[in-house]
């Protein structure tokens, strides 16, 4: 190691490549790294999903559930599944091992399924996926005083523009539920013409198709003969024919039904603070910026807000405005750092010996983004966390090694051999010191699961910033330093070294007459020493036991929204579950305009509300002034809006959080075969987490079900000839209807 160090101290050419290369290799590697706000990975979880319409929670366990998860029983490559069976449909969730690829598993889990040959008659095919992680960029409301459908319209006009930029490929929708042709049977005129709804839903199946029926070869061309009788809209379908009567009267659909273009019988909907509204969600792949991404859609809203008067966007959620935030503390916390190294090391040393000990910081950074680059790092708000915890330790070795040579120098020796000496004698200690830094901060890279996936790249940060600080300050440091003018002789005294040369006298005497008697006491008396510190560790962790100091997995950060969710009690109308959340949406306006005069303005700044799928399943998104800029915390609007709502009769759940990609602090499983028994602990599990007071939003995934009318058929059905499925499926089509 001498050898190399010498080397480069005698030619400092070679550094000078060495400094010259880093940068600019260094520059081109951080423009290289793709913005994106956590780490990514790729997806361990497979779901399968499958739809039974109007089938109850318990058809859905035996009939689906459990067969799939009976199959896929002792796959090689799983390592749990969690299954969840609500009204229409089943939702299985297959965790893949760390050590399969998910590509692989996800095969051989469609295989087992494909396996499967009981089940239910109506049940729609099982769509398997590999479950990605949300990669959320931005998204906007597209509000405005129009019908629905209108505004459908316009934000399918919205995604079809998004995604002619190259820098964005994934857009959804939401607001709106499906669209259908809605076909209305009049059951008098079916019992005239007797005919039954299968009948019907044939004889459309049968004559809305388009077919190719061969081709025409003649000696010049071919002609291809093509069948076009395919409709899309409620008009065209009316003259589908559907039976020819005996004296040649043609019935078709509209003889027999009334046809609509409409919505599907769900309650889906969206208000962007109380008008109707589409929203828009930007996400990015694995291959795109976030930044970039959040960038063009903020052009595209500003420039559609110009060009539309009746209908307008508004960002709801900006994914990027954390990550900016980031990379500016990184920024400022590096220039502040490289101010302060110059600024304190000048008091002591020698400016110049204070400007290239500060050049580390850039260094070590550039080296870091070299290797990143091929690594397959991004700049997230994990990877720059750890940036901004090494910038407080990067420039340690480099002090260290600029004072030793410094003081070998003022020892008398040369320049040359002071930087040899000054580097080699320090050189053990300082990589002693990286080296167990870069050891604790390699834990990362061992720990399994999405906590593992998310602080690799923390780690990885950590211990490369620190190895080429290391390489700058054994290597590039010593070499500037030895050839600096700081270190010559023959320099003219002037205000600088009157002004070094007070600051070290203050420095030698608080060195002499502070810390040398308490070094001397600590040498002469040392069980005294290690008493103390062993008596500071108990009393730490005896104020950790007894609640004074407290602990948390991840500090409670102030977020600019809060999520509040309401479930009723299952086969609520959706006009009673809208009229609640529209209670709560009021208490919510109630309590900004109570701490409006004590928060200096108001808090609330938009609420947008979603009706689900679920009638009885509805929720707010409350957008709030960014924490810097308000009094009131986010845990203290909270209690206000809860203490403000009061209890909501005939509610499963009513919670307010802050989003959070860490899940629930607690959360606890039963496992039982015996659903009654579940529902005792269940109930009594959340009645004695409620008496400790310290937790609050508790809530159960299992909830009740629809109330069912159960149907048996009578001796005389029988005898009739009928069959207990003839009956309940002609049922099953006249409520529930039937999809061709």
């Amino acid at each position: 190691m001498k050898n190399i160090i010498t080397y480069f101290i005698k030619y400092p050419i070679a550094s000078n490549v060495l400094l010259i290369l880093l940068l600019i290799f260094g520059y081109f590697g951080m423009n290289s790294l793709r913005r994106t706000f956590f780490p990514e990975r790729e997806s361990s979880l497979v779901s399968i999903q499958a739809v039974y319409p109007g089938a109850s929670p318990e058809e859905i366990e035996e009939g689906i559930v459990l067969k799939i998860e009976d199959n896929l029983d002792g796959l090689t490559g799983i390592d749990r599944i969690t299954s969840k069976s609500v009204e229409n449909l089943g939702t299985i969730t297959i965790e893949v091992n760390s050590d399969y690829k998910t590509d692989i598993i996800l095969q051989d889990i469609k295989n087992e399924v494909a396996r499967i040959s009981s089940f239910p008659d109506g049940m729609e095919p099982a769509s398997i996926f590999i479950l990605e992680p949300p990669q959320l960029a931005i998204s906007f409301a597209l509000s405005g005083d129009l019908s629905l459908k209108e505004l459908k319209r316009i934000a399918r006009n919205v995604e079809d523009e998004l995604v002619q930029f190259k820098e964005i490929s994934k857009v959804d929708l939401a607001g709106f539920p499906d669209e259908e042709i809605e076909i209305k049977l009049n059951n008098t005129q079916l019992q005239k013409y007797n005919l039954t709804i299968n009948e019907i839903s044939q004889a459309i199946k049968r004559n809305n198709v388009e077919l190719s029926g061969g081709v025409i070869k003649t000696n010049d061309e071919e002609i291809l003969i093509r069948g076009k009788n395919k409709h899309y809209s409620g008009k065209e379908l009316e003259s589908i024919v559907i039976k020819t009567l005996p004296g040649g009267q043609v019935l078709k659909v509209n003889d027999l039904a009334k046809v609509t273009d409409s919505w599907v019988d769900s309650p889906v909907k969206k208000e962007f603070n109380n008008q109707p509204t589409v929203v828009v969600s930007v996400r990015y792949t694995l291959n795109e910026d976030m930044l970039t991404a959040v960038n063009k859609v903020k052009e595209y809203i500003k420039n559609f807000n110009k060009s539309n008067q009746q209908i307008q966007a508004e960002v709801i959620n900006d994914r990027s405005k954390i990550l900016k935030e980031r990379i500016d503390l990184l920024t400022k916390n590096g220039l502040v750092g490289f101010i302060l190294v110059i600024v304190v090391l000048s008091m002591f040393l020698h400016p110049r010996l204070a400007g290239w000990v500060a050049l580390g910081i850039p260094i070590s950074f550039a080296g870091m983004f070299i290797v990143a680059s091929f690594y397959g790092i991004s700049l997230n708000v994990i990877s720059l966390f750890g940036m901004i915890i090494v910038v407080g330790i990067l420039v340690d070795d480099a002090i260290v090694i600029s004072e030793n040579i410094y003081q070998h120098y003022e020892q008398g020796k040369s320049a040359i051999q002071a930087a040899i000496d000054g580097t080699m004698e320090v050189f053990p200690a300082v990589f002693s010191a990286i080296l167990t830094t870069v050891i604790a901060f390699s834990i990362f890279f061992f720990i399994d699961g999405i906590m593992g996936d998310f602080f690799v790249e923390m780690g990885f940060v950590v211990i490369f910033t620190l190895i080429f600080s290391l390489i700058e300050g054994v290597i590039i440091l010593p070499t500037h330093v030895a050839h600096s003018k700081a270190l010559n002789r023959e320099r003219k005294k002037g205000k600088v070294n009157k002004i070094i040369e007070w600051f070290t006298s203050k420095l030698d005497y608080a060195k002499n007459k502070c810390y040398k008697p308490v070094l001397d006491f600590s040498l002469k008396y040392p069980v005294v020493i290690m008493v103390i510190a062993v008596g500071s560790l108990v009393v730490t962790k005896s104020g950790m036991d007894a609640g004074l100091v407290k602990t948390a997995f991840f500090p409670s950060i102030q977020g600019d929204y809060l999520k509040i969710d309401l479930q009723l009690q299952p086969g609520t109308r959706e006009h009673v579950t809208e009229e609640w959340i529209d209670y709560v949406q009021d208490k919510i306006r109630e309590v900004n305009n109570d701490v409006q005069e004590e928060n200096n303005g108001e808090v609330v700044t938009a609420i947008e509300k979603s009706i689900e799928a679920s009638p009885n399943h509805a929720k707010l998104t409350v957008l709030l002034v960014p924490s810097e800029n308000r009094l009131i915390t986010t845990d203290e609007l909270t209690e206000l809006i809860i203490k403000k709502v009061g209890v909501i009769p005939d509610a499963n759940s009513f919670t307010i959080r802050s989003s959070s990609p860490f899940g629930r602090p607690v959360s606890i499983a039963f496992y039982s075969k015996d659903n009654d028994e579940l529902e005792i602990i269940k109930n009594k599990a959340i009645k004695e987490l409620t008496n400790l007071g310290t937790l609050s939003n508790i809530q159960a995934s299992d909830q009740k079900g629809l109330q069912e009318l159960s149907i048996s058929l009578k001796d005389k059905a029988y005898s009739l000839g009928f069959t207990y499925a003839e009956v309940i499926t002609e049922i099953r089509k006249a409520f529930f209807g039937q999809e061709v």
